[in-house]
Parts: C-alpha cells; structure tokens; sequence
C-alpha cells in the first residue's frame, strides 16, 4: 500500500480513501440527491461556502 503526505492531505493510493462527503439535491440533475465526496473536512468546507447558498456544517458527515 502506497501512502503519500503532502502537506496536510494523505493520499492513499490503493484504496482512493475519501474521508468526507456532501449529500445535497442538483438542480443540475433534476433535483436529485447527488454525494460529493472530499479528502478532508477542510475542502469539503470550502466547497460547500462557495456552492451552497443556505450551507450548514451538518451537511458534512464522514465515510
């Protein structure tokens, strides 16, 4: 099993682990609910701030 640090974010190679995910419903995908998942709670944050108008950190949960 391969593992790279870079910085704060450990990749790991083999598996392709995500450590959290977003559920939300896309209008994009004619509402339907859509799973965004994210190599940590950090990057899923941001994302959420810049993509979802009514954001709550409750969204976030962890595989």
């Amino acid at each position: 099993m391969e593992v790279k640090n870079i910085g704060y974010l450990i990749i790991n190679k083999k598996y392709n682990y995500m450590d959290c995910y977003i559920e939300f419903l896309d209008s994009k995908n004619n509402f339907r609910k859509t799973r965004k998942e994210f190599s940590s709670y950090e990057i899923a944050y941001n994302w959420m701030i810049k993509n979802i108008e009514k954001s709550n950190i409750d969204f976030i949960k962890y595989i």
